[in-house]
């Protein structure tokens, strides 16, 4: 089951952060910083008080809501307001209210944007030899849109609103080492979650200096 985590502010000057808000919850689902707010054209199912330092989402229901913040992030991607937007996956992530139901989704590469906090699971794959214990370390693409050629798990992969994290280490197992399902299901043991907040800086390309949060099963 996932775990979900409703974060206090981010550690840093409160003047520089925006608290994403949604109608009819008290709580924060993210944080913003100050440059990210001023560049959006915000729509008016959105309301922004600069004093309170608060972007609210107005939509009453899922569905309303999906459809306002993916219209939102369209409308920037094609002004071309942010460079990691020009990343889009089709892939969301599933952002949870304090009673664990689904708010709203967020495109995956505009999560950072809002600073909510996102899920993934990774897995570091061993073998017992005579010599002592071989650990399979990856290296990434240099390719890779976020940290090319830096070490890695052997396994890594973000959750994606409606699959479990135990589902999605077997789909990634098999896309990313070619592990079988058989293996994977026979031999993956849960350890906990490790949860962390980070600024990002230029090895994560296309983003700039965002704060993201995130809740990583292991």
């Amino acid at each position: 089951m996932t775990k979900v985590f409703i974060h206090e502010r981010p550690n840093q000057d409160s003047s520089l952060v925006y608290r994403f808000l949604v109608r009819g919850f008290d709580c924060p689902f993210g944080y913003l910083l100050e440059g990210t707010v001023t560049a959006f054209s915000w729509p008016n199912y959105w309301e922004v008080n600069h004093q309170d330092k608060t972007a609210k989402l107005l939509g009453r229901s899922l569905e309303e809501r999906n459809e306002q913040i993916h219209e939102t992030l369209v409308a920037e991607r094609e002004k071309g307001t942010f460079k990691l937007l020009k990343g889009w996956a089709g892939e969301v992530f599933a952002v949870y209210g304090p009673s664990k139901e689904l708010v709203v989704s967020i495109e995956r590469v505009a999560a950072p944007l809002f600073g909510i906090i996102t899920y993934g699971v990774q897995m570091l794959a061993y073998q017992e030899n005579l010599e002592g214990i071989s650990i399979w370390i990856a290296r990434r693409a240099k390719t890779k849109r976020t940290y090319p050629s830096m070490l890695d798990s052997t396994v890594g992969g973000s959750l994606p609103t409606g699959e479990t994290p135990f589902e999605c280490v077997v789909r990634e197992s098999g896309e990313e080492a070619s592990f079988s399902e058989g293996l994977v299901r026979g031999c993956a043991k849960a350890c906990g979650t490790v949860n962390y907040v980070c600024r990002t800086d230029e090895r994560r390309r296309g983003v700039g200096t965002v704060y993201t949060r995130s809740s990583i099963h292991l």
